[in-house]
């Protein structure tokens, strides 16, 4: 699958609307991905949005990232589970 510049920059813009900050804890990846993202904030929304307005699969690759992120959830929703029912019957 090709990934373009507008499927990378969507997890960076939904950072920005989650309002994501430095903190005390981060991880080098989480410091990493903050600065990226306020790097991709310079950028305008016109020029994102462009990006998919060109890409004749813009369409199949954001199905593909939310189908993606739902299995990653529905993988840690699952860990969490077996992890809290591993601790009850300690």
């Amino acid at each position: 699958m090709t990934i373009n510049l507008g499927i990378s920059n969507t997890p960076l813009k939904t950072l920005a609307e989650m309002d994501a900050k430095f903190t005390p804890i981060d991880t080098k990846g989480f410091q990493t991905l903050v600065q990226l993202k306020d790097s991709t904030m310079r950028d305008s929304f016109d020029l994102y949005s462009g990006l998919f307005l060109h890409n004749r699969f813009a369409r199949q690759e954001l199905e593909n990232l939310e189908h993606a992120l739902h299995k990653v959830k529905e993988m840690l929703v699952q860990r969490i589970s077996d992890v809290l029912s591993t601790e009850k019957t300690a």
